[in-house]
């Protein structure tokens, strides 16, 4: 894995942004990152047999080697940091970055410093779709004020800051495993390359969200029902996905406390909710605007999502409306799910593996799949040794093929065929565990 790792680091160096296109090895570094998965799943199904806390201290000080093998890498085919770097520079100097695009600024407006406008002017010109106005709620916002004010311009600064919440994630597992003598499993979070490439390279702020997700089960198998709502809104405040979640909690506190303990607790929650959406509204006329072109035109990299729209579009429904209606039986479908989820759940590890389905089946069905929206499933994967989880992130590991199609012109057949071998090989390895009863969660059944 090591190996691997410092190799994947190494041909990062020929993704420099803006150049070199074609030369871009990408069908190698995704076939490294295909044989980091092989290495890691190999290593999860071994580490089973092993109970001695001195191997899991090895364990920890490998993934920390890991991630600091891949601290000096190059970004591979992403550059989201951009965007939290320029929305972290404007919150730091009291603009909303919801309420302009960041096309819509002259640099000198941002950046009073001389010195510091190649910089700034640098961020500005690399972000993804800077026509659209910035999409992410206050708890993300205030991941990258904190990263403005510790880096600046810096570009991997957000690294550094990203890798706090990595580390601790970390520490929470390690501690809930540990106590529940299963120190060695953590290998299944401190090796995973889903967080080498795609948290410690790419820095995407998921793993902030990965992070509260993780706070919010220690506390569900802590039996602290208050702690497990406030971790599950400040998960809420970095992405919005995390309210999915929000019946399972309820229903367990509900059970665990009883109805008029949770009643004010979940109407707390809901004042607190509103206000950290309501922190949108200072200094933005529309602070939603970004939000609502993101859910009314990206689709990239799903599965079931352009299937049934298309099956709209076939029966008459023109292709707005059948993209709303797709939106809306999706919203419905994964609403009931959880409902029912909710009714039944009474323990921590009913609510851990209702929690690890439900993002699962957002993830399969939302109009996005990009493979870092997985970094909500880490804790949930870790705690319940999940092999449907780990075949998800294994299968869209293959993604990045896309780009390699398009910098040579393939055309859409490539693309389509692609998609097809990507989500082919993950209905298969979900139908397979499915069928199977051979890999037992990795945390005791306790009856629910």
């Amino acid at each position: 894995m090591l190996g691997l790792t410092w190799w994947l680091a190494r041909m990062s160096e020929h993704f420099v942004w803006g150049s070199g296109h074609l030369q871009r090895p990408i069908r190698l570094v995704v076939v490294i990152y295909l044989g980091m998965w092989l290495v890691y799943a190999v290593a999860c199904y071994l580490v089973e047999r092993v109970h001695s806390r001195r191997v899991a201290w090895g364990i920890i000080g490998v993934g920390i080697l890991l991630r600091v093998l891949m601290l000096g890498s190059t970004p591979l085919q992403e550059s989201d940091f951009y965007r939290y770097i320029w929305d972290g520079q404007l919150v730091v100097r009291g603009i909303n970055p919801l309420d302009r695009s960041p096309s819509d600024w002259d640099i000198s407006e941002v950046e009073a410093d001389l010195e510091q406008r190649p910089a700034a002017a640098a961020v500005q010109g690399r972000i993804n779709h800077p026509e659209v106005a910035s999409i992410y709620p206050a708890g993300a916002q205030s991941i990258f004020a904190l990263n403005a004010m510790l880096f600046g311009w810096r570009n991997h600064g957000m690294r550094w800051t990203l890798l706090l919440f990595d580390l601790g994630l970390l520490v929470l597992l390690a501690r809930l495993l540990w106590k529940r003598g299963q120190a060695p499993a953590i290998l299944w979070y401190a090796w995973c390359p889903l967080i080498l490439k795609e948290f410690t390279n790419s820095m995407h702020v998921d793993i902030a969200c990965a992070f509260f997700l993780g706070w919010m089960l220690w506390a569900v198998w802590r039996d602290r029902p208050g702690w497990s709502l406030a971790a599950l809104l400040a998960a809420s405040l970095v992405k919005i996905t995390p309210l999915l979640l929000v019946p399972l909690l309820v229903g367990w506190a509900w059970r665990s406390r009883g109805r008029r303990w949770t009643l004010w607790a979940v109407a707390l929650w809901c004042a607190c909710l509103a206000a950290g959406w309501a922190v949108l509204w200072l200094g933005a006329d529309d602070p939603f605007a970004g939000l609502r072109t993101f859910s009314s035109q990206w689709e990239n990299n799903a599965l079931l999502f352009p299937l049934l729209r298309r099956l709209l579009g076939w029966i008459g429904l023109p292709g707005a409306d059948a993209r709303l209606a797709t939106q809306a039986i999706v919203a419905l479908a994964l609403v009931i799910g959880v409902l029912q989820a909710a009714i039944r759940v009474r323990t921590a590890e009913g609510v851990t593996r209702a929690g690890e389905y439900a993002l699962l089946a957002l993830f399969l069905l939302s109009p996005v799949g990009n493979p870092w929206y997985l970094g909500w499933l880490l804790p949930f994967m870790v705690l319940r040794r999940s092999g449907p989880a780990m075949m998800v992130m294994v299968g869209t590991s293959v993604y990045y093929l896309n780009f390699w199609i398009h910098y040579h012109d393939l055309g859409a057949d490539a693309i389509w065929w692609l998609w097809i071998t990507q989500y082919l090989l993950i209905l298969l390895a979900l139908a397979i565990r499915a069928f199977s009863s051979k890999v037992a969660p990795i945390v005791p059944a306790t009856g629910s």
